[in-house]
C-alpha cells in the first residue's frame, strides 16, 4: 500500500478528504427538511467522479485525472447554490425568531460540511494528483 500512494501529491489526500466530507454532506442532507433531488444527485455525482478518479490514479498517475478535482469543485458549488434556495425561507424565519434553531440545525451542518469540501476541492484544483 505504501508503494501505491508513495508517488501521490498533496491535492489527492485534499481531494480524499473532501470526498469523505461530501459523504458525509450526503448523509446529513438526508436529515434537512425541503430537500431537493438534484442536490442529492449532485453530491452522487461528486462521490462518482472521485472514486473513479482514486481507482484509476492508485496504479498509476494519468494527467488527465487532474480535470476530476475542478469538475467536482464546480458540482460541489452548484450543490450548494441548490441547497441554500430551498432553505432561504426557514433560515428568514430563524432570524426573525418565527424557527428555532433546532428546525434549521440539521441544514447548517450539511452546509457547514459540504462549504468545507468546497474548499478542499478548490484548493486540491490548485494542485496535481501525483507525480509524473
Amino acid at each position: 500500500m505504501k508503494g501505491l500512494l508513495a508517488n501521490k501529491r498533496p491535492g489527492f489526500y485534499f481531494s480524499a478528504i473532501a470526498c469523505v466530507l461530501t459523504l458525509i454532506g450526503l448523509i446529513l442532507y438526508g436529515t434537512a427538511a425541503n430537500q431537493v433531488p438534484m442536490v442529492r444527485t449532485l453530491l452522487i455525482i461528486v462521490l462518482l467522479v472521485e472514486v473513479v478518479a482514486f481507482g484509476i490514479s492508485i496504479p498509476g498517475f494519468k494527467p488527465f485525472l487532474n480535470l476530476s478535482m475542478p469538475i467536482c469543485t464546480v458540482l460541489m458549488a452548484a450543490a450548494l447554490i441548490l441547497s441554500f434556495n430551498t432553505q432561504l425561507d426557514a433560515l428568514g424565519y430563524a432570524v426573525a425568531g418565527l424557527y428555532t434553531m433546532d428546525q434549521i440545525m440539521p441544514f447548517l451542518r450539511f452546509a457547514v460540511t459540504a462549504a468545507a469540501a468546497f474548499l478542499l476541492f478548490a484548493a486540491s484544483s490548485f494542485m496535481s494528483y501525483g507525480k509524473r
